[in-house]
This record gives structure tokens, C-alpha cells and sequence, in this order.
């Protein structure tokens, strides 16, 4: 097997967004790139107190929004009509969260720079430890773009809370949005709770063959195992053609959870095609790495039928950029480079969260890129697909999104002061592998910018075998 890493994303001209890397070269620029200081702090303050990252007090139901809490959280300077089109939702968290429901706008908003601390204790709420739903409320929705809502700060902020993000097109897409999990959550019926696995795979392309093969597949059938999905749709990777992700994406095979793992296109910085086509995900329909990409190759938002019903899908997409774009690259070997003019989400998941037909509840996907040989560890030839697999079993257990991507932000922690430490060492002359930290580096990376988009407390409905909440 070789050593070789690959990411997983390609370009306009069929080349892969990043060569592959060897475990030498990325461990060389892990040594040289550290987290945020107050993102690693907090993450080796929990690990040394060994709490889990997404933890709130003992004693919380955390599926329970009456004792967890809701809020949601807008730029001081929002759209007055972003906050009145999202008042059906604001309305129905309300009145499931009752006391522990806060909104938090105008002044009391997210400020332009603000990291997660300062936040916190200007908003009455300890800046470290197990959340406190007295104090700040656990499930946590942010609105707008990372431009007026940094990426960092979410990330900072998931350490502690379970965290969402909504970043629309339109008051409009926001008002679709809250109308179709409003009536979902109000008036939808228990009803088969199917998953579908989609990843197409090609011709010597290691990480299409990975991602299909060895993650997808396993996952899929384990839940089939497990028996927490009536009906389980693995795609054959021949199969998993531009038509048959439309019929999955609110067409007639729409499923209450869709896993599409595979290529994401990678557009380069402020060119006229980024914003719409960033993230679009590469199907069957392409001939593989080297070959031109051509639009009948991808299934990005304008893919989306206009009268397309995604309401109560759960999406999970395992791809580059399938849910937004950092300004700078986080693997770049040589200084700062810029991935776009300015941070922003990807077209896609807008189109899937907003759209007027019924919108999706909540997309689980990638910032920045994906790499497969994250799911790779040193020294074996088996693949690491636990966090997907537990985030499948808990969306599919009906835990909310939020909560369900817990045990990937606890990874995100340990690994975060693995590689703190593999930074002393080196800092220290000693000798460290450079296998090690290249998996370190890429494991730690693909966890933590693993995020929901849409309200975190969105949830699949109970299926017609599960009594009534």
C-alpha cells in the first residue's frame, strides 16, 4: 500500500485540487501551522479535565429542548427581514425551549471580531467547561455568513455548545426554511426512516475507490445491521449518476437520510464560477481524474429541481468544500494562500436549506477540503470510519444534528492536543514520526471542520415502529 495522501477534490481540468502528499510533506507543514490559541486551549483544558468536547451538565437531557435549550444568534448589523422571516421557527424553539430559549440580536448579537469567549461572558456564560442551559441555552443557531459570523468562531464555539449555522440567499429562502421544519416537526406523521448511500468511484482514483469501498459501503450496511433504518439504498458506484442524485434530492427517491461521499470542485480564488459552483459534487457521469469537468458531470444548486420536496432530509456530504470555503488554505506548504476573496458557504446547501419546495432540515458537511487518508492510521491497512458511522447511527436514531456530530468534535479534541504535543516534541529536537503527524494533522482537520449547516436541533421524525415522543 502506498504512503501517498490524497484529498479529495479535483479542479476545473480534471487534476486534484492539492498533488498527493507525502507523509513527509504534510507533517512539515502540521509542524508549521497551529490552531488558534484559544481554540487549543480550550480543547486541552476539556481533555485534561477528560470531558467530552460536546458536553452539556450532568443531569441535562440533551435531547430534550426543555432542559437543553435553543438559541440563536444574528450579526449586530441583520437584515431586520432575515430576523422576521425566520419567526416561525423563533417562535416554535420558544415554545419548546420556554425559559432556556434566548435570542440574541441588535446589540446583543454576534460583534464584528468577537471570539468565543468575550462572547460568552458578555452574554452571562462561563467561557470554558460543560454548558450551563440556565446560562447560555446548548443548541445554538447562527445566522449569516462567515463573513459576519467567522468560521473560527463557530468552531470555537462547538467545542462547548451543539451549533448550527444558516446562511441563506434571501429572507425569502430563510422564511421557506423556517416554514418547512416548522411544519415537519408540527404536523408530519411517524413515517419509514430510509437511508440512502451515494459515492460514485473510478479508474485509478485512490480516493473515490476509498471513500466508496471501504467507508460508504460498511457504513451503509452496518446500518442496515443495526436495524435503525427500515430501508437502506446503497447506490452502486456505477450508479451514482447526476440522475440519480436528482432523484435523491427531492425527487422520487428522496430519503429521510442521505450519506453522498465523492468528489467536491474546487474553483479557483474570485473566479466568475466560484460562488455558484464551489463544493458541486462530482458524479458517475465524469470520466475520472485528468478528464475536463464538463456541468453534466456535477450536481450542484442549480441542480436542484424547482419543484423539488427535500423536506425532512438529513444530508451528510463527505466531499471538499460541499459546505463552505475558509478565505485562507490550511494546507498550503508555502505561506498564506487565498482560497477566495472572503469566507462564504457553499451554493449548494443554500439552495437545499432555502428552497421553495420544502427545505432539507440540515446538511453535515465539510469547510476546506477532505482528505481520505484521514480514515487511515499508520501502520494498518483498516480504515478509521467510526465518526461516520456514529454520526449515520445517531441521526438515524433520531438524536438531534447537533448532538449527533459529537463524537467527531471530540476526535477534533483529542487529536488537536495529539498534535499539540507532537509540536513539542518536535520543538523539543526529538523525533517524531512523520506518518504520525501527517494522520494527526489531516484526522484533526477533517473533524473539526465537519459542521452543520441549519438548526442544530433539527431532528428526524419518529419512524412508524417508534412510539410517540
Amino acid at each position: 500500500m502506498s504512503d501517498t495522501i490524497f484529498c479529495s477534490g479535483v479542479g476545473l481540468d480534471g487534476d486534484y485540487l492539492l498533488p498527493p502528499r507525502s507523509p513527509m510533506e504534510l507533517a512539515a507543514i502540521a509542524l508549521d501551522r497551529p490552531l488558534s490559541t484559544a481554540e487549543t486551549e480550550e480543547r486541552s483544558q476539556r481533555a485534561a479535565r477528560d470531558e467530552p468536547t460536546f458536553a452539556v451538565r450532568t443531569g441535562v437531557n440533551a435531547t430534550d429542548l426543555a432542559e437543553a435549550g435553543w438559541a440563536v444568534v444574528f450579526p449586530t448589523d441583520c437584515d431586520p427581514a432575515v430576523v422576521d422571516a425566520l419567526r416561525r421557527l423563533l417562535s416554535h424553539r420558544r415554545s419548546q425551549a420556554g425559559s432556556r430559549y434566548r435570542l440574541l440580536s441588535g446589540a446583543d448579537g454576534y460583534r464584528p471580531g468577537e471570539r468565543k469567549r468575550a462572547f460568552l461572558r458578555r452574554c452571562g456564560a462561563a467561557p470554558t467547561g460543560a454548558a450551563d442551559p440556565d446560562r447560555m441555552p446548548y443548541y445554538i443557531l447562527l445566522v449569516g455568513s462567515p463573513d459576519e459570523i467567522p468560521y473560527d468562531f463557530q468552531y470555537e464555539l462547538g467545542v462547548q455548545y451543539a451549533v448550527g449555522r444558516l446562511d441563506l440567499p434571501s429572507p425569502q429562502a430563510y422564511r421557506n426554511y423556517a416554514a418547512s421544519i416548522t411544519d415537519y416537526e408540527r404536523r408530519s406523521p411517524a413515517r419509514l426512516r430510509r437511508l440512502a448511500a451515494f459515492a460514485p468511484a473510478y479508474a485509478d482514483d485512490s480516493p473515490t475507490q476509498v471513500m466508496a469501498g471501504e467507508v460508504v459501503a460498511p457504513v451503509a450496511e452496518r446500518a442496515a445491521a443495526s436495524g435503525l433504518a427500515d430501508e437502506v439504498e446503497l447506490v452502486p458506484p456505477g450508479a451514482s449518476d447526476h440522475k440519480r442524485l436528482t432523484d435523491l434530492y427531492g425527487g422520487g427517491a428522496k430519503p429521510a437520510m442521505l450519506l453522498a461521499a465523492g468528489h467536491g470542485l474546487g474553483v479557483p480564488s474570485a473566479h466568475p464560477q466560484q460562488r455558484d459552483h464551489q463544493g458541486a459534487l462530482l458524479t458517475a457521469d465524469w470520466p475520472g481524474p485528468g478528464h475536463p469537468v464538463a456541468s453534466d458531470h456535477l450536481f450542484g444548486a442549480g441542480d436542484v429541481h424547482p419543484e423539488a420536496d427535500l423536506g425532512g432530509l438529513v444530508t451528510f456530504n463527505i466531499a471538499c468544500f460541499v459546505a463552505g470555503t475558509p478565505k485562507v488554505d490550511s494546507y498550503a506548504s508555502e505561506g498564506p494562500k487565498m482560497l477566495a476573496p472572503e469566507p462564504f458557504t457553499s451554493a449548494l446547501p443554500r439552495r437545499l436549506l432555502g428552497h421553495p419546495g420544502g427545505a432539507a432540515l440540515a446538511m453535515i458537511g465539510h469547510i476546506d477540503r477532505a482528505w481520505t487518508g484521514s480514515y487511515r492510521w499508520p501502520g494498518t491497512d483498516d480504515l478509521e470510519i467510526a465518526r461516520v458511522e456514529d454520526v449515520v447511527t445517531r441521526v438515524l436514531a433520531g438524536d438531534p444534528v447537533g448532538l449527533a456530530v459529537e463524537p467527531v468534535n471530540e476526535q477534533a479534541a483529542e487529536l488537536s492536543v495529539e498534535l499539540g504535543e507532537l509540536r513539542k516534541a518536535d520543538e523539543a529536537e526529538e523525533v517524531v514520526d512523520a506518518a504520525e503527524v501527517a494522520a494527526v494533522f489531516t484526522a484533526m482537520h477533517d473533524a473539526r471542520n465537519l459542521v452543520v449547516l441549519g438548526d442544530p436541533a433539527a431532528r428526524l421524525a419518529p419512524t412508524i415502529k417508534d412510539p410517540a415522543p
